[in-house]
Parts: C-alpha cells; sequence; structure tokens
C-alpha cells in the first residue's frame, strides 16, 4: 500500500506560482472544491445552517514550501487527507481553532503555532481571520530535527507546538514570516522564482526548530500507535487498584512501558476521553463508597483521602456525576 491509498500526499505542495484567489459562497460544494484547489480534498461546513462562507488566500508555493496569507471567516474544514507537511501559522486578526487527536490549538492575533499538518482533523474560523501560512514538507523538517538533536527521526511528525512571540527566537520568526508575506506582493525574486524562495525554506526550518527547543522537538516525532484493548484494560485496572493514592498519569504510562502521549492518544481514539478522566472517576466512586458506609468521616475528610484537594471543584465534579 502506497501513501496515496492511505491519503497521505507525500508532496503537499504544487509548483503554482504567486496566487491570489477568493470566495464567497453558501454553497459548500462549492467552497470545499475552492478549498481543495490550494490544500488539499476536504469537506468545509458553514458554522450557522445556511450561512456565508467566505475564503480569500495570497500564496507562492513550489513542491515543498508554500508562504502565504489566509483569510477566513463562518466555516470548519475537515480535510480528508493527510499533508505530510508541517505548518507555520501566524494570527493577524480574528481567531481559529486547530483540532487533532486528543488537543486543539487556538491562533489569534500575534499568536504562532507549529503543527504537523497530518495530524490535523478539523479548522474552525471562529470570527473573521487572517494569518500567515507557511508550509514546508515533513521530510525537510525531520532533517534539520535529525541535524539538531544528534540522532535520525523515525516514524511520522504528530504535534502542535505554541511558541513564544515576545522571546528572541519566537519574535525573529514572526518577522521572517511576516517578511516572507510581504514579499508576495512585490515584483521582486521571491515571486518570480522557486531559486530565491528556497534560501528562505531553509532559514524557516533552522528557526521552527529553533524556537521550539530541545524538549518540544524531542516530542514531534515517533509513531503514534495505539494500545490493544487488553491494555486499555490493563490500564483501567491498574488505576482503579490505585485511585487512592497520589498517581499520575505518567505513573499509569510507566506501568504499562509506554510514552504518556500513546496512552492519552489511545484513549481518545477508543473511547473520545482521557485517562485522566478515567482516572477521576474511579477516584469519584471511591468517594462514593466511602460515604455509603458508616463512619467514613465528614465529606471533605473523604474528599481529601481520595485526593481531591480542590473542594469547590470536586463539589461540582461529584453532583455532574451523580446526575
Amino acid at each position: 500500500m502506497n501513501d496515496l491509498d492511505r491519503g497521505v500526499h507525500k508532496m503537499p505542495f504544487r509548483p503554482i506560482g504567486s496566487v491570489t484567489r477568493s470566495i464567497r459562497t453558501r454553497d459548500v460544494e462549492e467552497a470545499s472544491a475552492f478549498m481543495a484547489e490550494d490544500i488539499g480534498p476536504g469537506m468545509v461546513r458553514p458554522n450557522e445552517p445556511g450561512g456565508e462562507i467566505r475564503i480569500s488566500g495570497q500564496y507562492y508555493a513550489d513542491r515543498d514550501f508554500v508562504v502565504g496569507r489566509m483569510c477566513g471567516a463562518g466555516f470548519a474544514f475537515y480535510p480528508e487527507v493527510e499533508l505530510d507537511a508541517v505548518f507555520l501559522l501566524c494570527g493577524l486578526k480574528g481567531d481559529i481553532v486547530i483540532e487533532q487527536a486528543g488537543r486543539q490549538g487556538h491562533v489569534g492575533p500575534s499568536d504562532v503555532v507549529i503543527t504537523s499538518a497530518r495530524s490535523i482533523r478539523r479548522v474552525v474560523y471562529e470570527s473573521p481571520y487572517q494569518g500567515i501560512l507557511l508550509g514546508v514538507s515533513s521530510g525537510a523538517v525531520k532533517r534539520e530535527m535529525a541535524s539538531f538533536l544528534g540522532h535520525e527521526i523515525e516514524g511520522p511528525l504528530d504535534f502542535m507546538t505554541r511558541i513564544d512571540s515576545r522571546g528572541r527566537e519566537g519574535a525573529g520568526l514572526l518577522a521572517l514570516a511576516s517578511a516572507l508575506q510581504a514579499g508576495l506582493s512585490g515584483e521582486g525574486v521571491l515571486p518570480s522564482s522557486p531559486l530565491g524562495l528556497r534560501p528562505h525554506k531553509d532559514a524557516v526550518i533552522a528557526m521552527m526548530v529553533l524556537a521550539a527547543g530541545r524538549e518540544a522537538v524531542e516530542d514531534w516525532s515517533g509513531p503514534v500507535s495505539q494500545l490493544s484493548l487488553q491494555e486499555l484494560r490493563q490500564a483501567d485496572a491498574f488505576m482503579r487498584a490505585h485511585a487512592h493514592e497520589p498517581i499520575g498519569i505518567g505513573d499509569v504510562a510507566a506501568h504499562l512501558g509506554i510514552s504518556v502521549r500513546k496512552l492519552q492518544y489511545t484513549f481518545r481514539r477508543h473511547r473520545d476521553t482521557t485517562p485522566l478522566a478515567v482516572l477521576r472517576r474511579f477516584r469519584l466512586d471511591g468517594v462514593r463508597r466511602d460515604l455509603a458506609a458508616a463512619e467514613a468521616g465528614s465529606i471533605a475528610e473523604v474528599a481529601l483521602r481520595w485526593g481531591f484537594t480542590n473542594l469547590g471543584r470536586f463539589s461540582r465534579e461529584y453532583r455532574a456525576e451523580l446526575q
């Protein structure tokens, strides 16, 4: 089975040169076809039934690098393929929400977010949004990661990292992205020559890795496979048996000999929840059993015994569990 059979686009960008496009419509099929031209196959859904969808953009793309300015309002986009690319998103106005399996991130004014494109499940344009989009192939990013970390990178990239645009590296990355986007409107070498764009691509990749830092970059790579159902039951059994102890999700992952990310990914995919939520439910069950027993103590004493140190939050969660 090749990558296209799996719905993964290894070459995410076409050599389209400089393009400016826009659309205003209430027709979701027309909007979906418009997005497919620039991003890839997917579904566009209006935020309100029958609502107007507005999309516009200016791009320069050359196979493994794209620079653009994206504007949109009133819709959500659901990709139908996995782009083997990394996106740098710099917000200028408005707000979008990027959703992946088990996590989401907001991009608003002056926000800088780096994310693996293949992990994106939905992008919601909550308010009229304007932002800068830089995209590079995952292969180019993995080569820079290998140089930065000192070892080869295996497996797909699966991450979302927010960069502090007030820090030195983050501010530099934002300035570079802004300068590249501004260069699209000129008549110079940037919009007319792939050779002129190439050194800028290398600089973007290097600055993304530097701005994220070693700890984040170490967590960008690695296959995220799922646990078996038997291993999920083992996780449940461990959390149930030790719910009265001060354990965390790291302890559960260590018991199974896996990463925290793999544990969280599996719970999200199989059960649409998190291991922390399951552990909290086991602890609430323990509180309920103790309160039903004679001489269990006060509610506050029992709650503290089961690890609920914030009694106000415990009260809300306990009432919600009883409903």
